[in-house]
């Protein structure tokens, strides 16, 4: 029977109608294997590495836990109950909950909240974006409803738990860092005495403070392009890039389909139609679309943009990101010494003139430099008044446990640090698992005596099954 979830449904659908070609060819429903090294430099990370073992990452959401650490040290778990609000924020006309989530982004999340909500999306406040093949967990706030309305909600690859109401807001940054949970598997058992060698090291030397592939938009990873296209004030391009620039890290069936969208640009209908196999893969792809069929007055481009604003903002941090890594990348090259434990570098996306100087030749050659200009026609947009970040991040590990199918680490890091610079710097990561690497599902908050996410696997067991190919074969016992 097929399934009341809409979302389900959409991937039921999409399975559906892909079903003849994908028996007919297999090959182009599989990830294509593009070396790590090919990914690093497409988001600007050009540094060289010593040889590590092998790891694979995300087999299945559950290997990669997030989970919010608030300005007071709490820690938004995602199984059991967080402390209630500090005193400060309590009060009336904002609900606040602990957003817990499997399988989709932060941005995916509140939109669907909004739409069950019938909301703005500015409604809802969060501090940061947590990564999308994971189970996260954060707090939000909402605006213009009800507790009660919050407390009854339902909505596909969310939960919604400790609701209470109080007052304010959460803004974007309002965090003091991340705790993540991860499950790294191995094809044969590591050398314990070697990694915790190497997690000493980078405990104290700190890794460079790359922003991670995760910032650039999965499964293209291009999202620093889009934010260069719109910086540099090419709207159309921008559009035309969204719905047809293929990449190397999609499936050729996508490929195809982007290709064939862009020999017809102008006629939205039948691209949809095209894109109409993959209602559920193509879903933002169609949004767009469909604000172009729909279009009757204005400019259609800016008119396009807004329907997607929160991702036109998240495509400006990541080209931001994009030219910070590059700067990072030689940075990298200096020895650590005391004296420059602390070096920050400033970001693109400030009010300060000043903060641009580093990347001149860059933003001169991608025709960004007047990205303030560009901005101007779209009042969503904003600029911090100094962004920095640091060059050095210094994970604080909390346990680390060698099992069969590879190892578990927990461990935290500040705001505006990604665990997969810290596990790049650990393991030669990929997220293409062989066959011999082992599919057996692990509980690794149980592993770790941090109590069991049964409970997540069972509520969220739609949004689980929907995965592929990040999926297990059995259950460890």
């Amino acid at each position: 029977m097929p399934s009341t979830n809409p979302d389900q449904a959409l991937w039921e659908q999409e399975q559906l109608l892909t079903k003849s070609d994908r028996e007919i060819h297999p090959e182009l429903f599989i990830l294509p294997n593009v070396p790590v090294e090919s990914l690093q430099k497409r988001v600007g990370i050009y540094t060289t590495s010593t040889p590590l073992p092998k790891g694979y990452l995300k087999l299945s959401p559950l290997d990669f836990i997030v989970e919010e650490i608030l300005k007071d040290d709490k820690v938004v778990e995602v199984i059991g109950n967080n402390p209630p609000l500090n005193p400060n924020m309590e009060g009336l006309g904002t609900i606040y909950a602990s957003l817990i989530k499997v399988g989709i982004s932060t941005l995916d999340a509140i939109e669907r909240i909004t739409k069950a909500l019938e909301l703005d999306f500015k409604n809802i406040g969060y501090a940061g974006i947590k990564d999308n093949v994971a189970v996260t967990g954060q707090r939000i706030s909402i605006r213009g409803t009800t507790l009660e309305k919050v407390k009854n909600l339902k909505v596909d690859g969310v939960s919604l738990k400790d609701i209470s109401e109080g007052k304010g807001a959460i803004s974007m940054g309002e965090l003091k860092g991340n705790r993540f949970t991860l499950l790294i598997r191995t094809e044969t058992p590591l050398d314990e005495t070697v990694l915790l060698e190497r997690i000493k090291s980078v405990s104290s030397q700190g890794v460079i403070n790359f922003y991670g592939a995760q910032r650039f938009g999965h499964p293209r990873y291009l999202s620093h392009y889009f934010g260069s296209l719109l910086l540099a004030g090419k709207y159309e391009d921008l559009i035309h890039a969204v719905i047809c620039q293929t990449s190397p890290f999609e499936i050729p069936y996508v490929t195809n389909l982007r290709n064939s969208a862009n020999t017809i640009w102008g006629n939205w209908q039948e691209i949809d139609k095209l894109y109409s196999t993959l209602p559920k893969s193509l879903n933002f792809e169609r949004i767009v679309l469909d604000s172009l069929i729909t279009n009757t007055s204005g400019n259609i481009w800016t008119n396009a943009m807004f329907v997607i604003r929160e991702q036109i903002k998240f495509w400006a941090r990541s080209y931001a990101s994009y030219l910070a890594n590059r700067l990072l990348s030689e940075k990298a090259k200096d020895i650590v010494t005391v004296e420059n434990k602390d070096e920050t570098i400033p970001l693109l996306l400030s009010q300060n003139p000043e903060n641009q100087k580093p990347y001149e030749q860059k933003i001169q050659t991608d025709g960004t430099s007047n990205f303030r200009y560009s901005l101007r026609a779209l009042p969503y947009m904003s600029l911090s008044r100094d962004a920095r970040i640091t060059v050095r991040i210094f994970p604080e590990f909390h346990q680390t446990k060698i099992i069969p199918q590879g190892v578990i680490l927990c461990f935290s890091l500040p705001k505006g640090s990604y665990a997969t610079t810290i596990l790049a710097s650990l393991f030669d990561i990929d997220s293409n698992s062989p066959s011999t690497v082992s599919k057996v599902l692990v509980d690794t908050k149980e592993t770790l005596g941090q109590g069991s996410l049964s409970e997540i696997r069972t509520y969220f067991s739609d949004s689980l099954n929907q995965i592929e190919p990040n999926t297990v074969d059995s259950e460890e016992n």
